[in-house]
């Protein structure tokens, strides 16, 4: 056969086309012989060799067609399966791209949403009539010398018991007083710690006290758990939430100053989960409550606790690390905070717009007026004092909490506090085993958390930047915001002495309370207690390199009690 009739086969045969012996060969480029070529040439010299070329056509013919049939299957089967491909590299890339934005845009909403609640102020009052009780502490609480005295009062017996116990030795410090404590120089003032007592519903049955309350308080030093100061909040955390709640005067700066407090509540909070006040037996559940300075002890309690390493490594004495529940389980399975102060870096705006002394806590203010007024709770003001100068005295605050009262005899004025604040890296204000705010509030262990704020509370910018940073960050947290409130406005609920009750202080027990018992699972209790109803319970939610030693091992001081 001539190289042109190869050639023309060869062609037809390449496209899947069955030769026609008929049709007359064509003229071609000679081409190299490829082994397809082969094949088809030996076939076609084997029939020419049997002298038969009718036969033999018809021979290569019907094996030409099985060839094309194949050939054709195959193509057909690669163009299926590239078809198959590219439509699912399509749809992937359709869906994976719309997931992903879907993911982005959920994202971006959630964000908004905790930036829209957590600033979400709920007003409680319904008539005029509930202004009475606020009108009064208004007036009443200017005076200073009616602050504690018009505080809630400790509550009758038959409502709630308390029992003295003793969780760890008792100890008392005699220091000199601090110049801007007002008192004569040279003179000594102690201050006494290691105080315990328990509070408990007066109907309370020996196999309900399982889950259990640490009360860590605010105000320094200066205060107990027990005395006039927080034995009515202790005795009113009792009745509304149903539970026992240990009240602790823990190593306080500033005398002990950080990590003292840490260690100390750490020891507590042991003793609260070994027994209760009726009950040897070892708690379910432990719950710390804690307002204003004392928030920023108890979340720096949660950072020790989730995290062993740290334990470990900041020297907490072994009968304390092994605190965690039978299975590694964390003991702690909530917090309450109430007006906390949590902002190392004081940086809170509500400084400058909640500091007024002109009186003006007016809760209805005239069209295109913005609400303000001074604290209740603080005689800080705008008009004697500059934003500077309040930020400075802030950061006098954080300085006594870290390092104590030996740093402070050298700081005589805020300008003094401020170049002291400065000498310690921000790598130490900023880090998350001390600063709440960058605390990562998604690790494993971290237990649900709800913020009691006031709208008026000179540190309101506080509570409402631990809530954003919670929410943010994929923990669980509630926040409610009493309309017009002071800080730590729950402690005059009964009205400041004048006998109407505050809504809004009412429901700063009722909210968090409502919201552990939905928590833990717990049937609604029926208190017998004024004020019992709960209507105005309407809640919102929102769900939402750790410290290394060498940063601070230097203000480790011999104070830290083990």
């Amino acid at each position: 056969m001539s190289s042109g009739t190869s050639e023309s086969t060869l062609g037809a045969w390449e496209n899947c086309e069955v030769p026609d012996p008929a049709t007359p060969p064509t003229a071609a480029t000679p081409r190299s012989t490829t082994q397809s070529d082969h094949g088809l040439l030996t076939r076609m010299s084997m029939d020419i060799a049997n002298g038969d070329p009718v036969s033999m056509s018809v021979e290569a013919q019907q094996s030409a067609e099985k060839d094309r049939l194949l050939c054709r299957s195959r193509a057909a089967a690669a163009t299926l399966c590239f078809a198959a491909i590219t439509a699912g590299l399509i749809l992937y890339w359709y869906y994976g791209f719309e997931d992903s934005r879907s993911k982005v845009e959920k994202e971006r909403l959630r964000l908004a949403q905790c930036g829209t609640w957590a600033t979400n102020i709920q007003r409680v009052r319904k008539s005029d009539d509930d202004v009475v009780g606020y009108s009064h502490c208004n007036e009443g609480l200017k005076a200073a010398d009616i602050f504690e005295s018009s505080m809630d009062p400790p509550l009758d017996e038959s409502l709630v018991k308390t029992k003295i116990v003793k969780i760890s030795p008792e100890w008392t410090v005699h220091r000199p007083c601090l110049p801007e404590e007002g008192c004569e120089q040279g003179e000594v003032e102690d201050r006494e710690f290691g105080k315990a007592m328990w509070a408990y519903p007066a109907s309370m049955e020996v196999q309900e006290d399982l889950d259990r309350i640490l009360f860590v308080h605010g105000c320094q030093s200066d205060c107990s758990a027990s005395g006039p100061e927080y034995r009515g909040m202790v005795d009113r955390l009792a009745l509304h939430f149903g539970l026992p709640v240990l009240g602790y005067d823990f190593a306080a700066e500033p005398e002990h100053p950080w990590p003292a407090p840490t260690f100390s509540v750490l020891r507590a909070l042991e003793a609260v989960r070994r027994s209760g006040p009726l009950s040897p037996k070892a708690a379910r559940r432990v719950v710390i409550a804690a307002d204003s300075e004392g928030a920023l002890v108890a979340l720096q309690v949660m950072a020790m606790l989730i995290n062993e390493t740290a334990r470990v490594e900041f020297g907490v004495p072994e009968h304390i690390q092994s605190m965690a529940l039978p299975g590694g389980e964390m003991p702690l399975a909530a917090i309450v905070l109430w007006s906390p102060t949590v902002d190392l870096k004081c940086t809170s705006a509500s400084m400058d717009t909640n500091c007024y002394d002109d009186g003006s806590l007016d809760l209805t203010p005239k069209d295109g007026e913005k609400k303000r007024g001074h604290d209740c709770a603080f005689e800080s003001n705008c008009t004697d004092t500059t934003a500077k100068e309040r930020q400075d005295d802030c950061k006098w605050s954080y300085l006594q909490y870290f390092f104590g009262q030996e740093w402070m005899m050298d700081i005589k004025s805020t300008s003094d506090a401020d170049a002291q604040y400065a000498r310690h890296s921000q790598l130490f204000w900023e880090n998350p085993m001390v600063n709440a705010l960058h605390m990562d509030y998604s690790r494993p262990g971290v237990p649900a958390i709800f913020v009691v704020s006031g709208e008026l509370d000179y540190f309101a910018d506080d509570a409402v930047q631990l809530v954003m940073t919670i929410c943010k960050s994929g923990g669980t947290v509630e926040h409610y915001i009493g309309e017009g409130m002071w800080h730590d406005f729950q402690e005059w609920s009964e009205g400041c002495g004048g006998g109407t009750p505050i809504p809004e202080a009412k429901a700063a027990y009722k909210k968090p309370a409502k919201w552990l018992r939905k928590l833990f699972h717990l049937e609604a209790l029926s208190l017998n207690y004024e004020d019992g109803d709960s209507s105005h319970d309407d809640e919102h939610t929102a769900s939402s390199s750790f410290f290394s030693p060498s940063i601070v091992s230097s203000i480790f001081n011999a104070h830290i009690l083990v």
